[in-house]
Order: structure tokens, then sequence, then C-alpha cells
């Protein structure tokens, strides 16, 4: 008997839907990592698209590790997605690949959440983006929520600012807030017959803690007239002696990706706004005072968390957080965030340094290794970082010719371009790096390069002193806290001090 061809290529095609039925209906076992899938359905010429997932369950955008997956889905319309938990958040970035500087406006600025076994149709590109698919009304609800963001004018705002009413001028403001708020609930409502009791209850958690987010925010801002700070403290304390947030489940509130944010910043814009004086002038706050207010909340992981923002947010500060690393492993819970406590204290003094594999400008590799017997400073930048360039010609660039002729003290710039071209043309600019040092590159990786990771390199400028036998000296040497004559001399002076004591 013959079969035509049609039938057979039918036979197939009907086994590979099959297949990718039960594949995308598969649970994982427990301990295993599951997948997520997005698939492109409309057309998408000339699109990269970058989605970063949190990564290891801490969601917070004061700590911003993600796994990175780029897609093209003129190549390939499925992406596969490896997911650690049952449920996680990931941004969307949509770029021209004719101009990588241009992202589009397709999809939300916030994260969505994904789930193990979602199966995500994204349907077209070119207006207003729908999704379908199994998952794909939890990426709906979070597209239409966070598409309402905008405030609007402020010009009643401003008007009153003129006028001194200050007051007024800042419940305004908070006015616009809760308008706003309302709207973003009723879209929420409407969803919610068609999300899970757990999804829907982590949206309308990080919906209602970044709005108290942005509240306090408008509260702590810098104001110079001595009546303005006056108004705003007193609201600030009006506003959150009374508050309670309507949701008590600890585990929901940790896994919200927003609300422990909010919480930080609370803490730490009541510090700063309290600590303000009747100039404007607002008396230094250390992290050891945010560390002393959480310290008095309820043990638990929202506690932990909470810790591990601070230390996060604080790893480039002078007053060198990784100190207090012992101290918090010793008083949380054996969870996800001590962990990556623990993981923090790669950048203490006297453990291993990353061993980097790193090209030059001239396409010569350099290895930790090679610079056994010398003593490591390494810059770390990106072109347009206005820090960085203010660092380097107002206090390194001294320093390095200062040192040019020493075998013994070498220093690296390493820079965290997307592109190379933009590296090359800044190291030939001479504005963030000098001829003197050795100039490195990250290959494109940037802040997802290994070196970035290991050190836990969340701003820069950043400099990180290696010792002669390949350890941490100190990820925090001294540097002016403003590129002033005094300032810039009493950094220099420690920071060759340092230099001295190690080479």
């Amino acid at each position: 008997m013959k079969y035509r061809n049609t039938g057979f290529l039918e036979l197939i095609q009907a086994s590979l839907i099959f297949c990718c039925i039960f594949l995308f209906s598969q649970s994982p076992a427990n301990g295993q990592q599951g997948k997520a899938y997005l698939e492109m359905k409309g057309p998408a010429p000339n699109v990269l698209i970058e989605i970063n997932v949190l990564k290891n369950g801490i969601n917070s955008g004061y700590i911003g590790e993600v796994d990175t997956y780029e897609w093209q889905p003129e190549v390939n319309r499925c992406l596969e997605i490896p997911m650690e938990d049952s449920l996680s958040y990931a941004r969307i970035l949509v770029f021209d690949k004719t101009n990588i500087n241009t992202v589009h406006k397709s999809f939300s600025n916030f994260f969505y959440l994904l789930e193990r076994g979602d199966s995500i149709q994204i349907e077209d590109l070119s207006g207003d983006i729908h999704f379908k698919g199994r998952g794909s009304e939890k990426w709906n609800c979070i597209d239409q929520v966070y598409r309402h963001e905008d405030i609007g004018s402020r010009h009643i705002t401003n008007k009153l600012i003129k006028e001194g009413r200050y007051r007024d001028a800042l419940l305004a403001d908070k006015s616009k807030l809760d308008s706003l708020l309302a709207v973003q609930q009723l879209l929420l409502r409407q969803f919610q017959p068609k999300l899970s009791k757990h999804v829907y209850d982590l949206i309308f958690v990080d919906l209602l803690a970044g709005h108290y987010k942005k509240w306090s925010f408008i509260l702590s801002s810098k104001a110079r007239d001595l009546a303005f700070v006056t108004a705003k403290k007193d609201l600030w304390k009006e506003y959150w002696a009374a508050f309670s947030f309507p949701v008590d489940d600890e585990k929901l509130l940790a896994q919200s990706y927003l609300y422990a944010d909010f919480i930080y910043d609370r803490i730490k814009f009541g510090l700063r706004l309290l600590r303000t004086d009747e100039k404007g002038q607002t008396y230094r706050r250390q992290s050891g005072d945010l560390l002393a207010v959480i310290e008095q909340m309820p043990k638990g992981i929202l506690r932990d968390k909470l810790y591990l923002i601070t230390i996060y947010q604080n790893l480039n500060n002078r007053t060198s957080e990784i100190n207090k690393i012992d101290y918090l492993i010793a008083n949380i819970g054996n969870n996800r965030y001590r962990k990556q406590i623990e993981a923090l204290q790669r950048n203490k003094k006297g453990n291993p340094a990353f061993d980097f594999n790193l090209p030059d400008q001239y396409g010569n590799r350099h290895r930790l290794a090679d610079y056994q017997g010398k003593l490591l400073i390494m810059d770390f930048w990106f072109t347009g970082c206005h820090a960085c360039r203010a660092l380097y010609e107002g206090f390194l660039k001294q320093i390095v010719t200062k040192y040019k002729n020493e075998e013994d003290v070498v220093f690296m710039s390493v820079n965290v371009d997307k592109k190379k071209e933009w590296w090359l043309k800044s190291v030939k600019e001479g504005i963030y790096c000098s001829p003197d040092e050795i100039n490195l590159y990250t290959e494109g990786l940037g802040r997802y390069h290994d070196i970035i990771k290991y050190h836990f390199i969340i701003g820069f400028p950043t400099i990180v002193m290696i010792s002669k036998d390949g350890r941490v000296i100190t990820a925090s040497p001294p540097r002016p806290s403003e590129i002033t004559d005094p300032a810039v001399a009493a950094a220099e002076k420690a920071f060759i001090k340092l230099i001295e004591e190690n080479r």
C-alpha cells in the first residue's frame, strides 16, 4: 500500500504537536528544575529580545541579580527558559537590531510573573501587545495594570509650591497617586477570576507596595525651604504613624518584588528626612542606622531579606559594609537570604579574587595568575558614566601617573559596555582610563560577566584592590566623596597609604 506524502506530513505534524503538548504539561519532580516557554506568533523583523529573570528566588529591584536570555524570534520562534523556582519575575526588553540603543515600548516596564509550565504566546509587537497560551492571563493583567503609571501634569502641585502652600502641594500629589491606584486596582480586579489566588495576591502586594514607595519618595525628596521641609516631616509622621499594610502573610510579602524594597525605602528616607535641618542639610546616614532599625523588626524571612538589601545597597560605601556580614550571618535564619549574604564574603579582605581572563584593546588576554607578585588596582566603568569619568580625571589619573613606572603596582580599567566599539572609542579618548593602565573588556557581557557577579559590583565606578597573592584587599578603597581639592587631597593620601602598605 502506498501512502500519500501529505498524509505522512500530517502524521509527523500531529506527532510533534502531541510532543509539545506533552512537554508543556509536565510538572517537574520535587527539587528538579522546570521550564517555561515563550513563543513569537506575530512578525518580529530586526528584533532582539532580552529576558532578565531574577535569580535565586530573591525578588528585589535593589539586588538585581538576573539570568539573561537573548532571543531572536526571526531565528527561533520559541524560547525555553529554565526555572529554578516555581515562580519568578522576568523583565522583557525589545531592541532594534539595527540600533541596539533603541528599546521598543512594547512591554510593560514592570516585571512579569513567570511560572513553571507557562507556554506564553506573544501575538504582535507592532501595536498593543497581547498574550495567549498557558499562563498568559497574568501577563495580560500586569501589562494592563502597569501601562497606567503616569500621574499626569504637576501643574497644580507646582502652582501650590510657588504660593508657599507646601502641605497642599504634597497632598495634591498624594491625591493623584490615590486616583492612579484606584484605576490600577479596578483593572486588577477585572482579571481576578482568571488568576490563581497566589498570583492575584502577589500582583496586589506589588501594586500597593509600589504606590507607597512613590509616596515615601515624594515626601523625602530634597527641599531647601524650611517650611517645605517641615510640611514633609509633619506629613511623614502623620501618614506612617497610622500606617498598616493590608496583607500580613510574611511568606507572600517576602516573595514580592516590591514590598521589602518599599520597607527599605521607608526606613532609609525616614532617617534622611527626619535628620534634615532648617537649612535643608541632611546629617549623613550610616547604613548601621538602617540595620539598627531593621533589627527591631520581628525575626523572620522578611527581616532577613531587608538585611540583605541593606548590605547590597551599601557595598560600595566607604563605611565598608562587608565588615558587618559575620554579625548578620549569626543573626538570621538558614534560608536563601543567609546564603546570599554568605556569598558576599567574597569581597572580604583575604578572600580569593576572581580568576579573570579578559582581553585588552590589542586582543591580548590577561589572567589573574599573570600578575602574581604585583598589587592590582581594578577600576570598573562604562561609557557615559559621569561619575566614572569624574573619578578618573579628578582622582585616579594622578595616582596612575605616580605609579606608572613601578613594576609591582598595576592599574587595570575594566569596561562593561555592551558594544566593543564604544569601549574602544572611550579608551582612545582617554577620559575614563589611561594608556598607563591595562585596559580590559568584559566582551559584551557587561554587568552579567562573572567578574562583576563574583565581586557583587552593583554601582559604577567601583575599585577593587587585589594583593600580590591574588586575594581581595578591599572593594571600597578611599575615594573622594566629591571632586574638590580638599576631598581629593585627603582621599589621595589615604589611597596611596593603602598602596604602600600592600605593595
